[in-house]
Parts: C-alpha cells; sequence; structure tokens
C-alpha cells in the first residue's frame, strides 16, 4: 500500500519496497538482518506510517543512530575491552555541558521537562505534554554503549575509546524536527539479565497475561506467561518464551491439563508458538484488562508501557528506555536487537505481554482521546512485545528495573502470526 497520507513529507518512504532501500537497519547495510524472518518489511512500514509525523521522524532517527552506533562497536571494542553492547536512548538534559545547556534548554525543556521532573507518562501529567511528538519539539536521542558492572571503577579506561559524538547522517530534515547531525554517546552499565521463568500455578482460562506450563518428555516442568493468542493460517496458536516453552514436542499445561503441543522455536528471538488442542477454549482478551490489545506498535523511546504478567499482574507506569540493542555477535549472526523498557517483573512473568500505555489515570486517556482520537485509536493498549528477562534479583514491590523485551512484529513476521487484536 503506498503512502499518501496528508501529512506525508518528502523524507519518507512510500511503499515497503521503498522501506527496504532505504531503512537503516535493512538489508542494504545488515545483510543477514535483511534475510532474517524476523525482518518484516511490510510489517514494519505499515505500523510506522500510522503513526503522527514526529513521532515516525523520532523512530527513524532511532534507526539511523543505531546502525551508526553498530558500524562504530567493532572499532571501540578493538580500543578496549570490556563493551558488551550498543543501543539508542533518551538523553537526558542534565548531561549537557553549561554551554549545551545555554543553547537547547529553551527549546527542548519545555516538553521534556515536564515529562520527566513532573509525574511523567504515568502520572498525571498531561499526554502528550505540550506538543510531544510534534514538530519543534522532539524527545531529545542519544548512542550509548553498555558496560558491566564490574566496569564501574574502570570508566576512565572505557571512555577514551569511544567518541563522545558521533556524526550520524540522515535523510531526515534534521532542523525541522530539532535534531542535530552530531550524537552524543553514552556510557550505561548493562543489567546480566536473567529469564523470569518459574511462577504459580496457572488458571483455568487460556488468556494473555495468565501462567502458562510446558512439561518436556523427561518430566521437567517450567512455568511462565503466555503472552498472545494468535493464528498461524487456520491453526490457532499461543505465544510466548522460547525459554518457558522449550522445543517440540513439549507440551502446555494449564490448570494441570494439556491445552497445547510446542511446534516451533526460534532461540535467536528467544520465542515459541504452540498448536492449541481443538477442544480446548481460547479468549483473546488480556487477562485482567478483559479488552482486545490494540495492533501491534513499533517500540519507541519514551512510549509508556503497561506489562501484564502471571505473578506481578498488571504493571503500569513503565516506559520504553532503549531501543535496537544488539552485540557485536548478534550483528555478525543476523540476531534481531532488543529494547529495553522500565518496569516492575518477577519471577514467572517471562513471556508477559507489553502493551502501549496512556497513563495510570482514566481522565489521561480521555485527555488524548479528545485531543487526537487517531492516535488514541492506535496507541490505547497496543501490542508493543514480550518480555524476555530482567535482572538478576527480581526487583522489590513497587521498584522500577530495567527489562529486556522482544518486539510483537518480529515475531509476528517471524512466525507468520495474525495477532487477534482489535479491528
Amino acid at each position: 500500500m503506498a503512502f499518501a497520507d496528508r501529512d506525508s513529507q518528502p523524507w519518507e518512504p512510500r511503499t515497503p519496497e521503498e522501506w527496504i532501500g532505504a531503512d537503516p537497519l535493512g538489508p542494504s547495510q545488515f545483510p543477514l538482518w535483511g534475510a532474517s524472518r524476523a525482518y518484516a518489511p511490510d510489517a514494519l512500514f505499515e505500523t510506522w506510517r500510522q503513526l503522527p509525523e514526529g513521532l515516525r521522524a523520532q523512530t527513524w532517527r532511532e534507526r539511523e543512530i543505531a546502525a551508526a552506533l553498530f558500524q562504530q562497536l567493532p572499532r571501540w571494542q578493538a580500543r578496549a575491552a570490556g563493551m558488551l553492547a550498543a543501543g539508542v536512548i533518551l538523553f537526558d538534559p542534565q548531561w549537557w555541558g553549561f554551554g549545551d545547556a545555554l543553547l537547547r534548554s529553551a527549546r527542548f525543556r519545555k516538553t521534556y521537562d515536564p515529562w520527566r521532573y513532573g509525574n511523567g507518562p504515568d502520572g498525571n501529567a498531561p499526554f502528550p505534554p505540550n506538543g510531544w511528538w510534534v514538530i519543534g519539539a522532539p524527545l531529545p536521542l542519544a548512542g550509548a554503549v553498555f558496560y558491566p558492572e564490574s566496569e564501574t571503577r574502570d570508566l576512565e579506561r572505557l571512555r577514551p575509546a569511544i567518541d563522545e559524538r558521533l556524526p550520524v547522517p540522515s535523510r531526515l530534515p534534521l532542523e525541522r524536527y530539532g535534531l542535530a547531525v552530531t550524537v552524543p554517546v553514552t556510557l550505561q552499565p548493562a543489567i546480566p539479565y536473567r529469564f523470569y521463568s518459574a511462577g504459580s500455578a496457572p488458571a483455568t482460562a487460556l488468556q494473555s497475561g495468565q501462567s502458562i506450563q510446558a512439561l518436556n518428555p523427561m518430566g521437567h516442568m517450567t512455568s511462565g506467561t503466555l503472552m498472545a493468542i494468535a493464528d498461524q493460517g487456520p491453526r490457532p496458536v499461543l505465544v510466548g518464551a522460547g525459554h518457558v516453552f522449550g522445543d517440540p514436542p513439549n507440551a502446555l499445561r494449564n490448570a494441570y491439563q494439556k491445552v497445547a503441543d510446542v511446534i516451533d522455536h526460534d532461540r535467536q528471538l528467544d520465542t515459541a508458538i504452540a498448536a492449541v488442542y481443538s477442544s480446548q477454549i481460547l479468549d483473546a482478551t488480556v487477562n485482567g484488562l478483559g479488552i482486545l490489545p490494540g495492533g501491534p506498535i513499533l517500540p519507541a523511546l519514551g512510549l509508556s508501557v503497561q506489562l501484564i504478567g502471571a505473578v506481578s499482574g498488571r504493571q503500569r507506569g513503565g516506559l520504553v528506555r532503549s531501543t535496537h540493542v544488539a552485540t557485536s555477535g548478534m550483528i555478525h549472526l543476523g540476531v534481531p536487537p532488543f529494547f529495553e523498557i522500565v518496569g516492575h517483573a518477577q519471577d514467572g512473568d517471562s513471556g508477559a505481554v507489553l502493551l502501549a500505555d496512556m497513563g495510570s489515570s482514566p481522565s489521561q486517556a480521555s485527555a488524548l482521546v479528545q485531543q487526537n482520537p487517531a492516535l488514541a485509536a492506535l496507541l490505547v493498549d497496543a501490542l508493543m512485545g514480550m518480555l524476555v528477562a530482567g535482572p538478576p534479583t527480581p526487583p522489590a514491590p513497587g521498584r522500577q528495573v530495567r527489562l529486556l523485551a522482544r518486539s510483537a512484529l518480529e515475531i509476528g513476521a517471524r512466525f507468520g502470526l495474525t495477532w487477534r487484536v482489535r479491528p
């Protein structure tokens, strides 16, 4: 389908074919990723073109920055060992030097300060705050190089090996969106993620966000969360974390009854699907919400996130912290990048469904509907991805941490899924 919306800009790809040729993370620069079954230019383009102009520009710029970082990572690692991965994050104005702050604060702080230092996306601040995602008020972006926490005392060695600023050419008219050619690069501690399998016994109905158990032929049981119910052609399937579902011919159990058989496991995505028994009743709504999720959406920096896990239940107030996070090994092997959120999860939440969230109070969603009904229809409870892993020690109640996730768009493309979402 061609892109002919009334606010389309000359720089934007007009068709999926144009997207493939222009995508900074596409096959022209990263052939292995382009050849991956998880790379879905049609789905990426169709989802991206529905976004408002400011967010289309932001997500495209995130991909440009990620491509530039991945190309530099081998050079940086040759200078100093200890760097684990690279990705794109929101730039905090507090990191600016005095001169930078004088130049930029008037432009950015009007929108960024209320969002960050007020109650943020999960509190009572209006959404979008004073024109978030509109021309002239973009969210500031930065590159990040992630290092082990063990290297914290040795940052003096790592910092000189990494360019503090990286020129990133763009097809965007950067001045139109308040963006710069040169992007700051920060050092960020990496989380030694681990899987959040385990958890409580499942409920009696098959529903996204509920507990699910996988039983292998040797009798070993693993518990996690059912991400979603989808269709692979005419066949209904359950979707969840690969380290929970495991490999064929593992069986999935719900309320101590076998309900599905694992039929495919992609270890690169850490995602698996299972064919549901014909006698099993399915409920495609999200546990605790009672609604169908919205269609898949691109993870974008700063986007509010809610997590629905089997153990933690519905957790709100999270946000996308970094996008396109990959190690050198992932880049060379063609493994798609992860994204990170800030949120709360516990053991047993692996596979939790991640949805876009318009805030923790009904008034915020109502305000968004009044301000921009089309954007509200696109973003409210939109399917964003699946929880993969969290820090070694799960967070205390009420505390948020960095969590690793996979995009629903990539999962759907890899397995040829039609998500059960609202029209």
